[in-house]
């Protein structure tokens, strides 16, 4: 009946509101620290992950900065990572990813896990990344945009990691 099409139509809305998807970029707001990885600064880097939902999938690229303010790149490794295919959603706002570390090729077995959840209004993504499993350490990242706010510049990364004879 068509009261039972609005009803879906209007419940297919509320759950799929731009607040309660995790996609757009967000920025750490601390320096994040990787135990166990001998190539990761001591002070930290600051990492923006720019995050596509597409059904049950997650996707997108890692960004790595020594200066939060000033975003400035690393200098010794690569400033940008795209997110391994087999990211997924556990829960309407638990995700969980991989990426190579930026400091080495998939090769090296340097491969960084990540389990995040985010908050009920989706701004805000807290959880643990560490090499292979997520760390111990809780690390908060903030959106700064949302996805239908990201221009095309937004979405490129150099990572040459994952193309045929680079790996």
């Amino acid at each position: 009946s068509r009261l039972s099409l609005a009803i879906l139509l209007t419940l297919s809305a509320i759950g799929c509101s731009d607040a309660n998807l995790v996609t757009g970029i967000y920025r750490s707001q601390q320096p994040v620290n990787i135990e166990g990885s001998s190539q990761w600064p001591s002070d930290g880097l600051y990492m923006e992950l720019v995050l596509g939902h597409y059904g049950p999938d997650v996707t997108g690229l890692v960004r790595f900065f020594t200066d939060k303010d000033c975003l400035i790149p690393v200098h010794d490794g690569a400033s940008c990572r795209f997110i391994d295919a087999g990211g997924r959603f556990e829960t309407d706002r638990h995700v969980l990813f991989s990426f190579a570390s930026p400091f080495s090729g998939k090769a090296s077995g340097q491969v960084m896990g990540a389990s995040l959840v985010a908050d009920e209004t989706g701004d805000v993504l807290a959880g643990k990344i560490g090499l292979l499993e997520p760390s111990q350490e809780e690390i908060a990242f903030k959106r700064i945009k949302l996805e239908q706010d990201l221009s095309d510049s937004d979405k490129q990364c150099d990572d040459k990691v994952g193309e045929p004879g680079n790996e």
